[in-house]
């Protein structure tokens, strides 16, 4: 990123709040499909590995060392309407139901969670970890055994130590049955977790978390998982203060007054100071947090906007340092602004439609089948998105958790080599369908045409209106799919 530096430990430290940020950008309504076996050949992914952007203020860029980072240069003034140089202000788009580890579940809720609260590891940028309450750890031959040692200085905002019960206090507390945490899935790896969060085991001493003595936190599992780092890292095995969650009768309830700005405990690097409903929520360094020194910002400022172009006029006037609301008119003015302020993040999801496969004419597999053939992912990607994003020609994106998809045709997902390149930047704006993509288009918009048919609908004729709705985020995308769909299938 040009006109600032920051230090390897600094860019490490910065990686878990950078990727809460950068995921939201493409965050869309998930609702599952109702059968697994339809999310590939039908889902409508128009995106694999995504590089979203978002917009930052030279002097505020210094500003997103967030957590214990040591920024060793900033070389752009600050411009005159920005904030004062320690506090960092951004967006809000969705109000937090809670701030609970574990009953958050959106990207926004996880944004703060991460200031105040810190795991026993974190995630880095090269997709690992590094050490968060957790100095050091390791595992066991077989790997069903993982020792996890936690720093003497863990210190809750209470003053109080942070020890290794509280870890299999929390995550009791994410597989209580009474709770139903959302994510308690994350938690299954571990022996007999899946078994006591349905309430098939009502002893948790059988549960794979044990606390030998207050630094040490041994996990043992149901079957090796080499990703257990990544779980471990991820927010719903951030800990709870156990005083505090049990003083407000929270164990196993939802909703109670713990999370409160007066009440809330953490042991991240800054507290819970205000909590103004879709207003704004402020979070201020914590004194006791174990690398308070390393800790640049005073303050964090959540600011709530209710859509994206509210939220980029507010970063246009200086009322915002950081937006996500980088629409794609804009993307040329913003790649060339100088000083620059335009930063892409490499982010790995993957979107797509869920049909209501309940109702007909989509409980019938051609049906769907022949939505999604006519589809040019690639097009979509490239001239409706023109934000860098892939074409989906799997519902597992290139290079998470190591995986690499086969070559695909069909205007698909690039080969492998051709994901990213060194520098992270993004493709070109616009490619053309190679002769064996363009046939292959071609065989796949009559495939279509012949299962519609085959269906009952030729030339569509017959089909109800089809409904789809999303996020304000993607109208663009529906408006393409449907015309599409107009132009090949005959579809309203």
């Amino acid at each position: 990123m040009s006109g600032w530096r920051i230090s390897p430990r600094a860019r490490a430290r910065l990686w878990p709040w950078v990727s809460e940020l950068a995921r939201a950008v493409a965050q869309v309504g998930r609702t599952v499909p109702v059968s697994r076996s339809d999310i590939l050949p039908s889902s409508i992914g128009s995106a694999g590995t995504l590089r979203p952007t978002f917009l930052h203020r030279a002097i505020l860029t210094l500003a997103l060392t967030l957590v214990s980072l040591a920024l060793t240069a900033c070389t752009k003034p600050a411009p005159a309407a920005t904030a004062p140089a320690q506090i960092l202000r951004l967006s809000q788009r969705n109000e937090p139901a809670d701030l609970d580890p574990q009953l958050a579940t959106l990207p926004d809720e996880f944004f703060i969670l991460r200031a105040l609260s810190e795991g026993l590891v974190t995630p880095a940028p090269d997709g690992g970890v590094l050490p968060g309450v957790a100095e050091k750890w390791e595992t066991s031959a077989d790997g069903l055994t993982w020792t996890f040692h936690l720093r003497a200085d863990a210190r809750w905002s209470d003053g109080a130590p942070v020890v290794a019960g509280d870890f299999v206090f929390s995550y009791r507390r994410a597989l209580t049955p009474a709770l139903a945490a959302p994510k308690a899935r994350l938690f299954f790896a571990v022996k007999n977790a899946a078994a006591y969060q349905r309430g098939a085991l009502a002893d948790f001493s059988q549960v794979g978390f044990a606390a030998p003595d207050a630094r040490t936190l041994v996990l043992t599992l149901d079957h090796p998982t080499p990703h257990l780092l990544a779980l471990a890292a991820s927010g719903p095995w951030l800990p709870v203060p156990p005083a505090t969650v049990e003083k407000f009768h929270g164990t196993a309830q939802r909703g109670t007054a713990w999370t409160r700005p007066e009440n809330f405990v953490g042991n991240g690097p800054f507290l819970l100071g205000a909590w103004r409903p879709n207003q704004l929520i402020t979070v201020t360094k914590s004194p006791t947090y174990w690398d308070a020194a390393r800790v640049r910002l005073a303050e964090i400022r959540f600011i709530a906007m209710d859509n994206g172009d509210t939220e980029e006029r507010a970063f246009r006037t200086g009322q915002l340092d950081v937006t996500l609301a980088v629409t794609t008119t804009k993307l040329p003015a913003y790649e060339n602004a100088q000083p620059p302020v335009l930063h892409r993040v490499a982010l790995a999801e993957t979107r797509y439609l869920a049909l209501n496969t309940l109702r007909p004419p989509l409980n019938d597999v051609r049906v769907r089948r022949a939505l999604s053939l006519v589809l040019d992912r690639a097009a979509l990607t490239e001239k409706v998105l023109k934000g860098g994003q892939l074409p989906a020609a799997t519902f597992i994106p290139p290079g998470l958790g190591g995986y690499q998809p086969a070559e695909t045709g069909s205007r698909g997902a690039p080969a492998p080599e051709t994901q990213n390149d060194a520098a992270g930047a993004p493709p070109p704006h616009e490619t053309f369908p190679t002769e064996t993509e363009a046939a292959a288009l071609l065989a796949a918009r009559a495939e279509a045409r012949r299962l519609l048919a085959e269906a009952g609908f030729p030339g569509g004729r017959g089909f109800p209106r089809l409904e789809l709705s999303s996020w304000a985020t993607a109208p663009a995308v529906l408006e393409a799919m449907q015309q599409r769909w107009r132009q090949e299938l005959g579809l309203e």
